[in-house]
C-alpha cells in the first residue's frame, strides 16, 4: 500500500489575471509553512478536495476549500483588495501502490465542469500536456464508490485497497468508505483536533464504524474474522430458507394426489437423513391408514401382472362372434397405429420448434443483458457529460451495437450523430422492445411445452390402447373382458404416476441431503472462527502501537499521569487508562500529544507489519492549544524517522526562528509560502 502526494497545483482565473501555487512535495518529514491567513489551509484543505474526501468535513463540496479558491482572492497584498473568482480548479500529482503517477483533476468553480467531475491523467505533471489521454470519474454522487466510473474506485485500485462490506444497521451490509479511513490519516485544522478521528462521517450506516476503519487500516484478522462470520452466517441462512421453499414446493405437487410426505423437517436440521428420519411419500389406503409409496407400487405391480396372465372373465367362444369381434379390433388397432403414428409425427416437429424457441430466448436473454449493460455505461456517460466532461463526446461516437469508434470519414458530413442521451433513450426503447419481445417469446414456448406434453400423454394413450387391443385380438379364444382390460389400463395409469412420484421423491431426497450436506460445512465453518476474535498476530500488531503510542507521549512531555497506566483496549483500539477514555481526563494540549502519538503510531504499526496503512498523514496545524516547542520538535524528530517510503506532511505557521532549529539535522523537505499562497502567474 502507499500514497505519496508528489506536486500540488492550484489555478484561479480572476478579471485580475490568473492566480495559482505550485508546491512540489517530496516524501519524508514534509514541511509547508506560511503566515496565518496566508492559504496554509487553502493548499492542505485543496488536497481533501482533489482526493474527493470532502465529506470528511462538509456536505457541500466546495464549501471543502477557502474562499480564496472559490469566490474572491486577494490580489494586491498591501491594499488587500480583492478580486472575483471565475474559475477555479485543484490539480494532485500522487503515487500510488505501483510507483506510478497519476494527476487528479478537480475544479472548484466553472460555468461547465461541475465540482463532482474528477479528471485523472496518467503520468507526471511534468509531462501533462493537453494531448494527454484522460479518464472523468465522478465523485459526491451515487455510486462514487462502487460504479465503474466512480472516482474513489479509481483511487481504492491506484492505492491498493479492496474496500470492505461491512455490518450495518437494519440487518444489512455497507462499504466501509474511504472518508471513514482518512480521518486516520488527514488531521484538518478546523475539525481535526477534537479527537482521535474526530471528523468519522458515519453516513454509511455502517456499525462501530471508528472501530472498523482502525481493522481495516491495521488489516485486523478480528475484521476479517467478522466478515467470515457474516457471510457464513447469510449463507446458512439462505440453506434455511432454501430448504423450507424445497419442502413445502414439494409438498404442494402433491396435492390432489392423495398421498402425502413424512420425515422431512420443516426446519433445516443439523443433521439429516438419519435413521428414523428421511423423506417418505404415503398413499391413502380409502381407510385411515397411509400406505408407503414403495408398497403402493409393489401392489399395483404385482396387481397388474396377475389380471395380466391370468385367463378370468373370458368371454364366449362363439366363431361366428369371435370372427366378426376379431375384425373389429383389427380394424381399431389400425386406426390406433395410423393415428399413433401421426402423433409422433406432430411429437418430432413440436420438439424441434421448442428447441429452436428456446435458442432464440437465449438469444433475446444476451442481447437484453448487453443492452442493459450498455444503458448502465452510457447513463455514466451522461451523468460526466452533466458534470462538464468532454470524454463524453468521443463515446458518443462509439457504435452501440459492435462498440468500435466510428471514424468520421465514414459518415457524410451533413449527418447528425446520436449523443449520449439520445443513446439512452434508444436503448430504453430497445429493452422494452426486447423485454417484449421475450415475454411473447416465453409464452409461447410455454404453450408449446404444455401441447408437447399433451401431445406424449395422447401418444402414452394411445401405445396403452394399442396394447390393450392386441392383447384382446390374442386372447379371443379366452381373452380377458372389457373389465379386465380397463383395470389393467388404470393399473398402468396408476403405475406410471406412481413411479413418476418416486422419481420426483428421489431427486427431492438428493436436493435435502444436498442442502444438510452444505448446513454441516457452514456450520463447522462457523464454529471454527475463533471465538476470541483477536488473533495472535492481531494483537502484536496493538502491542507495537501501544508501545509506539506510550514511547512518544514519554518524548512528547505527557504530564496527565503515568505513561505506564495507558493501555491501547482491545474492545476499540483506543487508548485507556482505568478502562476510561484517555481523552476525557486529560488537559487540551495533552489531548493533540494524544493525537500525534496515535496516529503516527498506526503509521509505525503500519511500517512493521502488513497492514494496509499507505504509510501518509497529514497535519495541519498540529500545534493546537500552545503545544510546547520542545513537544513540537519531538514530533517533527519522530515524523522524520521510519522507512523511506512514508510521507508526513505538516502545514504550520510555526515562526521560522523556531521551526528551522526544530528541522535542524532532520532529513526533510520544507517549503515556505512568501505573502499570499496565490501570485499572479502564467497558464
Amino acid at each position: 500500500m502507499n500514497l505519496n502526494v508528489r506536486h500540488l497545483r492550484l489555478r484561479a482565473h480572476t478579471g485580475q489575471g490568473v492566480y495559482g501555487a505550485d508546491i512540489p512535495f517530496k516524501p519524508g518529514l514534509m514541511v509547508v509553512r506560511a503566515e496565518n491567513s496566508r492559504g496554509k489551509s487553502t493548499a492542505v484543505q485543496s488536497i481533501l478536495f482533489a482526493l474527493g474526501l470532502e465529506r470528511m468535513i462538509t456536505t457541500r463540496p466546495t464549501s471543502a476549500v477557502t474562499s480564496a479558491m472559490r469566490d474572491r482572492l486577494i490580489y494586491d497584498a498591501d491594499s488587500k483588495a480583492e478580486t472575483e473568482v471565475l474559475s477555479s480548479r485543484v490539480i494532485v500529482e500522487i503515487e500510488g501502490a505501483s510507483g506510478n503517477a497519476a494527476c487528479v483533476t478537480r475544479w472548484v468553480a466553472d460555468d461547465t465542469l461541475s465540482p463532482n467531475l474528477v479528471r485523472v491523467h496518467e503520468g507526471p505533471l511534468s509531462e501533462l500536456t493537453s494531448d494527454t489521454p484522460f479518464v472523468d470519474y465522478y465523485v459526491g454522487r451515487s455510486g462514487g464508490a462502487s460504479s465503474e466510473r466512480g472516482f474513489h474506485v479509481w483511487l481504492a485500485e491506484f492505492i491498493g485497497w479492496d474496500m470492505p462490506e461491512l455490518p450495518a444497521r437494519e440487518g444489512r451490509t455497507s462499504q466501509l468508505y474511504m472518508e471513514q479511513v482518512f480521518p486516520l490519516l488527514f488531521v484538518e485544522q478546523r475539525r481535526g483536533w477534537g479527537g482521535i478521528q474526530a471528523q468519522m462521517p458515519v453516513f454509511s450506516g455502517v456499525t462501530e464504524v471508528r472501530k472498523r476503519a482502525v481493522e481495516f487500516l491495521l488489516s485486523l484478522d478480528v475484521g476479517r474474522q467478522d466478515l467470515t462470520r457474516q457471510r457464513l452466517r447469510a449463507e446458512e441462512a439462505e440453506l434455511v430458507a432454501s430448504w423450507q421453499v424445497a419442502t413445502q414446493a414439494f409438498a404442494r405437487s402433491l396435492d390432489g394426489t392423495g398421498m402425502r410426505l413424512d420425515g422431512v423437517p420443516s426446519r433445516l436440521p443439523s443433521a439429516w437423513p438419519t435413521e428414523d428420519r428421511q423423506a417418505t411419500v404415503s398413499e391413502a389406503s380409502g381407510g385411515e391408514e397411509w400406505v408407503p409409496l414403495d408398497a403402493a407400487l409393489a401392489a399395483c405391480v404385482a396387481e397388474l401382472a396377475a389380471l395380466e396372465n391370468a385367463n378370468v372373465e373370458q368371454v364366449a367362444d362363439d366363431s361366428a362372434a369371435e370372427n366378426e369381434r376379431a375384425a373389429q379390433i383389427s380394424g381399431r388397432i389400425i386406426e390406433a397405429l395410423d393415428e399413433s403414428r401421426r402423433i409422433r409425427a406432430i411429437d418430432l416437429a413440436l420438439r424441434e420448434d421448442i428447441l429452436r424457441d428456446e435458442a432464440e430466448v437465449r438469444t433475446v436473454e444476451h442481447r437484453l443483458a448487453a443492452l442493459r449493460e450498455d444503458l448502465r455505461q452510457h447513463q455514466d456517460v451522461v451523468t460526466l457529460q452533466k458534470l462538464g466532461s468532454t470524454i463524453s463526446e468521443q463515446m458518443s461516437s462509439d457504435c452501440p451495437v459492435c462498440h468500435q469508434h466510428l471514424p468520421s470519414t465514414l459518415l457524410p458530413g451533413d449527418v447528425p450523430t446520436m449523443t449520449p442521451s439520445d443513446s439512452v433513450d434508444y436503448i430504453k426503447k430497445q429493452i422494452l422492445l426486447f423485454e417484449s419481445m421475450l415475454g411473447d417469446s416465453s409464452s409461447a414456448v410455454e404453450a408449446k411445452r404444455e401441447r408437447w406434453i399433451s401431445v406424449r400423454s395422447r401418444s402414452d394413450d394411445l401405445a396403452l390402447t394399442v396394447q390393450a387391443l392386441r392383447d384382446d385380438l390374442l386372447g379371443r379364444s379366452g381373452g380377458p373382458s372389457a373389465a379386465t382390460v380397463a383395470r389393467v389400463v388404470q393399473l398402468r395409469d396408476r403405475e406410471k404416476r406412481l413411479r413418476a412420484t418416486a422419481e420426483r421423491l428421489a431427486e427431492f431426497q438428493i436436493r435435502l441431503e444436498t442442502l444438510a450436506a452444505r448446513a454441516v460445512e457452514v456450520r463447522a465453518a462457523l464454529r471454527a472462527v475463533p471465538s476470541d476474535d483477536l488473533s495472535d498476530e492481531d494483537r502484536k500488531k496493538l502491542r507495537a502501537l501501544q508501545r509506539s503510542f506510550v514511547d512518544q507521549l514519554k518524548a512528547y512531555d505527557f504530564g496527565s499521569f503515568s505513561n505506564e497506566m495507558i493501555v491501547v483496549s482491545e474492545d476499540d483500539y483506543l487508548p485507556r487508562r482505568d478502562n476510561f477514555d484517555l481523552q476525557a481526563d486529560i488537559s487540551a494540549s495533552d489531548s493533540v500529544r494524544v493525537i500525534w502519538a496515535y496516529l503516527l503510531g498506526l503509521l509505525e504499526v503500519g511500517e512493521q507489519f502488513s497492514t494496509n496503512h499507505p504509510g501518509f498523514l497529514v497535519f495541519d496545524e498540529p500545534k493546537q492549544q500552545s503545544a510546547k516547542d520542545f513537544s513540537f520538535a519531538a514530533l517533527l524528530r519522530r515524523a522524520a524517522g521510519g522507512t523511506a517510503g512514508r510521507q508526513v506532511v505538516f502545514a504550520t505557521s510555526e515562526p521560522l526562528e523556531t521551526l528551522r532549529p526544530m528541522l535542524e539535522g532532520l532529513s526533510h523537505t520544507l517549503h515556505v509560502v512568501d505573502g499570499y499562497l496565490l501570485q499572479r502567474v502564467s497558464e
